[in-house]
């Protein structure tokens, strides 16, 4: 299935600059290229947050809007964003203080690009999660960058996550460099700002530090000063060496270890040691002047050997080392590769540097018995072509996540569901692969989610709208681009259903063998198709139950117990048949209303199943009572419905049993024992005299056949018969664990009523569309 792995438009949001380009399926860049200033802190320090954010959404969206009108054979609809900020798995931002000097927290990125590119499937992800893919062939390991901040992610293959990286449920781990690396400086640092405030009680109150804290000073006090330019909390920091990161924290990684910080740490030391300073070459570099010192000239003047630069990169790299040695102990780790522009920008100085702290802070005890020299010289690899790292990390994340299978799996025994990502499925020389389109949630996908049904097939879903994407070279009949419907029963065993004890389709990827095809359990579709399709499938079984009674309605008067999903369609195609009137039972008044409101039947024709049933049925019929009575129920509710409405049947009444019999099927009738269950499975004709003498005959009927499958497919695609009313929900694929418990337990949808839920499998993230009878419209 390599050919199904697309091209993706892959863009890396860096502290200083934007790059896009496009990831061929080969994991290759192409050579159209582009880059531009971020819109951040750095760039435009003037400008609010509000509008920074617009123009760097603004030139995304152009960006890739321009990448797409240059490459349209390549069908750019996959973009996945680096983004240097920490992220949740929605794309929303936690923390961008690096990018933006503010936390920026709520900010929907991924949301507002999906706005303006609804045709687009995009993924944005932290910048180091995108730079670990791109080391994905080493299987598990740690990659640290050190650029304008210093993160950290742990890559591990084996995990059955799509980002196979250790990360919490919301998509966080790793944001080691806003963790404080020296506690004892940060006391130091506080203390002696509380003593400089006694002496110097006018100074102190006129400072940003004073307004923050007012008596009692604390480190995020300090922090929050340093970053306003605050000069009293700027000479504390100075006076103590303690360093100040751009999220306001004190002496954390990244105030060590950044590029920026080590620029201000080289700009504090110089200015203190200003002789020494003076005589280096770092001060050839920058003019002799401290302040005019920057991450180029320090690469520059460490790369010529100067000493104050080499003591500069040993104090940054300190901490750098102390954290590796901490996560590779921790989680028994021996590889972690280096990227970010500032370490490799410095290059091999910088990595000599920290090789040097390595050897002071490693001990050979507990994880690091008996390493050698040649191990520890081993452990750090830096990334030679750092500058693509998040770029084409990020486009193998977006093929990986399209190109693996999804799959929704219920633990036996269990009443939940679990997403979990597997290798896709491959095709032997008479299989096909299928990847779903929709899937809908059915009744019987509820009531074996809650063990009311003793079915355990792992992955539920039986009914699809699907697309062919792979077949074997020895099977016939079928076209990659073909779409198709599955008939989930097994003609010929009524006990072999797909999502009953065979795996079912809450999955990305279906694969089914020759003999579907030979069973005629697969049916072709159109090219265009519809969620609401998903129906056919239980329309197809609706057909065959009403292809066992009478093929003329008229002059009959039909009762249809059960306004769910399956009664409503019994009504439809009783009315093409032309029934003299139809009427529809069911005990929620909420369905009823949806009924009459979607217009399935009209007011006076739909009846509460209460006490007054009987009553109402031989008002409505003129005392001749219901001529076919379709029970069409959820669960095991037939038997006691079929005894309430015995009185309002005619002589000669068919009753068709169609659903509500999982429970108690034996209904006792004139002291003969009726078993519902036995004359549905093996689709009988059972003939019945009442006490008072009226003949009824019970009639059974389950699953179907492919006739019954293509007529109501010719119904739907004709026009003559719209089945989108009956949809109310339209949700992802992330979104259907919470649904199937939510649904299970109380029968609704994010508290909302629910008919029909159809997944579509190309929605990104966790979302749920509630649908409004204003939305369906009659084809």
């Amino acid at each position: 299935m390599n050919d199904r792995i697309p091209y993706v438009i892959v863009v890396d949001v860096g502290g200083t600059s934007t790059r896009l380009g496009i990831l061929s399926p080969k994991g290759e860049l192409l050579d159209d290229m582009n880059q531009f200033p971020t819109p951040g802190a750095f760039l435009l320090p003037q400008e609010s947050l509000s509008i920074l954010q617009q123009l760097l959404v603004d030139r995304l969206i152009s960006e890739i809007s321009a990448l797409r009108q240059r490459h349209p054979q390549l069908n750019l609809n996959f973009v996945g964003v680096s983004f240097g900020a920490v992220i949740t798995h929605q794309g929303i931002v936690q923390n961008a203080s690096i990018l933006w000097h503010q936390p920026a927290s709520g900010f929907d990125l991924v949301g507002k690009l999906r706005s303006h590119l609804p045709d687009t499937q995009i993924w944005v992800v932290n910048d180091v999660c995108a730079m670990a893919w791109r080391y994905q062939e080493y299987s598990r390991f740690v990659l640290f960058t050190v650029s304008t901040g210093v993160a950290s992610k742990v890559f591990n293959k084996a995990l059955n996550t799509p980002e196979k990286l250790e990360l919490d449920d919301r998509g966080l781990g790793g944001e080691i460099g806003h963790v404080v690396v020296a506690p004892e400086r940060v006391q130091a640092a506080v203390n002696y700002a509380r003593d400089r405030a006694k002496q110097e009680p006018p100074r102190y109150q006129n400072s940003i530090v004073a307004q923050l804290a007012g008596e009692e000073i604390t480190a995020t006090h300090l922090g929050k000063a340093a970053l306003q330019g605050d000069s009293f909390a700027l000479e504390v920091l100075a006076a103590v060496n303690v360093p100040f990161c751009e999220c306001g924290n004190l002496a954390d990684l990244c105030a060590y270890t950044s590029g920026p910080a080590v620029s201000r740490m080289a700009q504090r030391i110089s200015r203190y040691q200003i002789e020494r300073f003076q005589k280096s070459r770092l001060a050839e570099l920058s003019a002799r002047q401290p302040e005019a010192i920057d991450t180029r000239a320090i690469a520059i003047a460490a790369q010529d050997n100067d000493p104050l630069t080499l003591e500069i990169l040993d104090r940054s790299t300190f901490y750098l080392g102390l954290s590796i040695l901490q996560i590779c102990a921790n989680l028994g780790l021996d590889r972690v590769f280096i990227s970010g522009g500032f370490a490799n920008g410095v290059g091999t100085p910088y990595f000599q540097s920290l090789h040097r702290n390595l050897c002071q802070l490693i001990h050979s005890s507990g994880f690091f018995t008996g390493w050698t020299q040649e191990q520890l010289a081993q452990l750090i690899q830096p990334c030679p072509d750092y500058d693509r790292d998040a770029l084409i990390g990020v486009g193998l994340m977006v093929q990986s996540r399209i190109h693996h299978n999804r799959v929704v799996v219920k633990p036996i025994g269990e009443a939940r569901s679990e997403m979990q990502w597997r290798e896709p499925p491959k095709c032997g020389a008479t299989q096909a692969i299928a990847r779903v389109r929709y899937a809908g949630v059915c009744s019987t996908d509820l009531q074996i989610y809650r063990g009311d049904r003793p079915l355990e097939p792992t992955i539920l879903g039986h009914e699809c709208v699907a697309e062919i994407v792979e077949i074997g070279d020895k099977l016939q009949g079928l076209s990659v681009k073909d779409w198709i419907a599955i008939n989930p029963n097994n003609p010929f065993d009524e006990h072999d259903k797909v999502g009953h004890n065979r795996e079912g389709i809450f999955q990305d990827f279906f694969s089914f063998h020759h003999d579907f095809i030979d069973k005629q359990q697969v049916v072709k579709l159109p090219e265009t198709v519809y969620p609401e399709w998903v129906l056919m499938e239980l329309l197809a079984c609706i057909i065959h139950a009403q292809n066992c009674l009478p093929e003329s309605y008229n002059n009959c008067n039909l009762l249809i117990l059960g306004a769910g999903i399956s009664g409503l369609l019994h009504t439809k195609i009783a009315q093409l048949r032309q029934a003299k009137r139809i009427l529809l039972a069911n005990r929620s008044q909420r369905k009823l209303d949806f009924a009459v409101q979607a217009g399935f039947v009209p007011g006076e024709d739909a009846l509460a199943f209460g006490d007054r049933i009987v009553d109402e049925v031989l008002s409505k019929t003129d005392g001749r009572g219901a001529d076919i009575v379709i029970v069409a129920l959820a669960g095991d509710g037939g038997v006691s419905a079929i005894q309430q409405i015995l009185p309002c049947l005619a002589d000669g009444a068919i009753i068709c049993l169609f659903g509500g019999f999982t429970g108690n099927t034996i209904l006792e009738l004139n002291g003969e024992l009726i078993d519902c269950q036995q004359i549905r499975s093996q689709r009988l004709s059972v003939p019945i005299c009442t006490s008072d003498g009226r003949q009824l005959t019970f009639i059974g009927s389950r699953g179907s056949h492919h006739q019954d499958y293509t007529t109501g497919r010719d119904l739907v695609t004709s026009g003559h018969l719209d089945l989108s009313r009956l949809v109310t929900q339209l949700i992802s694929f992330p979104a259907l664990p919470r649904v199937l418990s939510e649904m299970a337990e109380r029968g609704t949808v994010e508290g909302k009523f629910a008919m029909r839920v159809v997944v579509d499998m190309t929605l990104p993230g966790d979302i749920i569309h509630h649908l409004n009878l204003q939305t369906f419209s009659s084809t």
